[in-house]
């Protein structure tokens, strides 16, 4: 058979040129993966030495965490037997440990029960006294006072109406015919001075979202109302509402759910108002003539207070209500009502100040301030 002439057969040396270059290739190959290799197990050792340092400090930290969890234990056992909130506070107020610990957010929020209401930076609660223009401020882990001489327009009567915003403001209204003063203290105790409401005392105030809710109160003197209205603070404007089913003073309210749960001094009944439909649906029944607190514990139910009856508890669907217990007598409430270390807190016409126990579902008279 004759040869393709266009085929060149490759001599022996072309041969073993090809084979060294591939030897050398091979080799320098087995070179390249030894560099990456060692390469590779250095970077490792790295990260491993890094992660290792890191994991010991998390260790570390939880260690910490760990005795202080103990500590509060210890000091909780300690103080279980004192009958005094005032005293429990002041002992876990002041214990190191504890303080520590609430610097945790996570923490800080389960202690608090994860109330609806924006929180304050500050631990206080104030009120205005009497027919002055001197707003009380009281410390609640120490339960030290201060007095504040604002600037107001005019003094301010004893039924003035409170109402905690972010930012350690809060919103006043309240004033007898032929107006309803309107101001904010901001967080440096100046006034903001807003548009005049109607007249009005002696009720309570509710914020949900970026409007004020108010019911009821007293229009004049011997004169109830059952007005109800809403402040927005976008835009300072009043709105009417629908009205009350009956009139009535003292309307504590609290939002929840797109919902206002409501009920007032003169009031039988238990009301929800509805935000959206703009209307009212009776609940359970209640003491007539009869100071009440509306507050929220944990986000699953509600606490309706009766002075001087009962604790109605609801699983928040407005129709599990049931009797958790009784309780002792209150005033007129004059501030708003301050969740601080799983109790509300509140100070009544007479300044007394009082704390429910949301654990212990009891309420407790704190301290009366001058």
């Amino acid at each position: 058979m004759n040869a393709d002439p266009a085929y060149i057969y490759p001599s022996s040396k072309t041969k073993n040129s090809v084979l060294l270059y591939l030897n050398s290739s091979v080799l320098s190959i087995e070179a390249m993966k030894d560099e990456l290799i060692q390469d590779f197990n250095a970077k490792l050792k790295s990260l491993t030495s890094k992660f290792s340092a890191e994991y010991n400090e998390i260790s570390r930290i939880r260690l910490k965490y760990i005795e202080l969890i103990k500590k509060i234990i210890e000091t909780s056992q300690i103080i279980a037997n004192s009958t005094s909130l005032a005293d429990k506070i002041l002992c876990l107020s002041t214990d190191p440990a504890l303080e520590s610990l609430l610097q945790i957010p996570f923490i800080t929020q389960g202690i608090e029960l994860g109330l609806s209401r924006p929180e304050s930076s500050q631990n206080q609660i104030a009120a205005f006294q009497h027919n002055t223009k001197n707003l009380l401020k009281i410390n609640l882990s120490n339960f030290k006072e201060t007095k504040i001489e604002l600037n107001t327009k005019s003094k301010a009567n004893e039924h003035i109406i409170m109402c905690e915003l972010p930012d350690n403001q809060i919103f006043c209204y309240g004033n007898w015919e032929p107006v309803g003063t309107t101001f904010i203290i901001d967080a440096e105790n100046n006034i903001i001075e807003l548009d005049d409401g109607k007249p009005c005392c002696s009720t309570y105030a509710t914020l949900f979202e970026d409007s004020i809710y108010v019911f009821g109160g007293w229009k004049t003197k011997g004169e109830r109302s059952n007005f109800a209205v809403k402040f927005s603070l976008q835009t300072a404007e009043w709105k009417d509402l629908a009205p009350l089913p009956i009139s009535s003073t003292a309307v504590c309210s609290l939002a929840a759910d797109n919902e206002i749960w409501l009920s007032g001094y003169n009031h039988q009944k238990l009301y929800s108002y509805s935000i959206e439909k703009n209307n009212y649906q009776e609940y359970i029944d209640l003491a007539l003539n009869c100071n009440k607190i509306i507050c929220r514990g944990d986000s699953l139910s509600i606490y309706v207070i009766e002075s001087g009856g009962k604790i109605i508890k609801s699983e928040f669907d407005g129709y599990n209500w049931q009797l958790v217990g009784n309780i002792l007598q209150f005033n007129d409430v004059i501030s708003y009502y301050k969740l601080y270390m799983g109790s509300v807190y509140f100070l009544d016409y007479d300044y007394v100040l009082y704390a429910f126990n949301l654990g212990e579902k009891h309420l407790d008279m704190i301290k009366q301030f001058n």
